[in-house]
């Protein structure tokens, strides 16, 4: 086994519990690094632009520092998965957002499963307990979604967290809420990234599987 490979395992397993990483204060599911139900939500693409939102709960006052997120194909041409994201914050009924920052991202991992960890700061965001939703946007961009969450995937219109009525989304985005910078990127795992995949998929492939069979 070569160091890559070495250190790509060391930064799977931080990342896959939140009980490793004592900076994360939320994880919407409890392993990012397992398959995902879709792995190419879109938020802008071609045929529509949308923004998926999925509530989070903090049981304390947190400020939060970064995330880290999956996002969808690895690679996936024409959908980069690291790029500037905008990144909402908004209220418990999503009706009002109380934080958006248009935020740089970098690679932590590509996984097995043909999606990519993407890793980002965030400033000044200094939230109470309670319930928030959460929303990662770009123009040809795709997030990935899992079991074992709350269920609370939406799409909505983005910036505004009205719903549309286009689709029934499943699972839960997977992503972390840090409190400080996380250890992987300490570690400096940002930088590890195993042999490509081909994740290329036609636009009728990723409308269909936008849709709840």
């Amino acid at each position: 086994m070569n160091i890559k490979s070495i250190l790509l395992s060391v930064s799977l397993v931080l990342l896959g519990s939140s009980a490793a990483n004592a900076s994360v204060v939320f994880s919407s599911v409890p392993n990012l690094n397992v398959a995902p139900v879709v792995n190419d939500y879109c938020s802008g693409c071609s045929f529509g632009t949308f923004e998926p939102l999925d509530m989070f709960t903090l049981g304390s006052a947190a400020s939060i520092s970064g995330f880290n997120l999956v996002a969808g194909l690895a690679g996936g041409s024409g959908y980069p998965p690291v790029q500037p994201l905008t990144v909402e914050i908004y209220n418990s009924t999503h009706t009002s957002i109380i934080s958006s920052q248009l935020v740089s991202t970098s690679l932590v991992a590509t996984t097995a499963f043909n999606t990519d960890i993407v890793t980002g700061a965030l400033s000044g965001l200094n939230l109470s307990a309670g319930d928030y939703w959460i929303g990662f946007f770009a123009q040809d961009f795709t997030v990935s979604s899992f079991n074992g969450g709350n269920g609370s995937l939406i799409e909505t219109v983005p910036h505004t967290g009205q719903n549309t009525s286009n689709v029934t989304l499943q699972g839960d985005t997977g992503f972390q809420l840090l409190d400080s910078v996380s250890a992987v990127r300490l570690l400096g795992m940002d930088r590890v990234k195993e042999a490509s995949h081909d994740g290329r998929r036609s636009e009728s492939d990723k409308r269909r599987a936008r849709y709840k069979p």
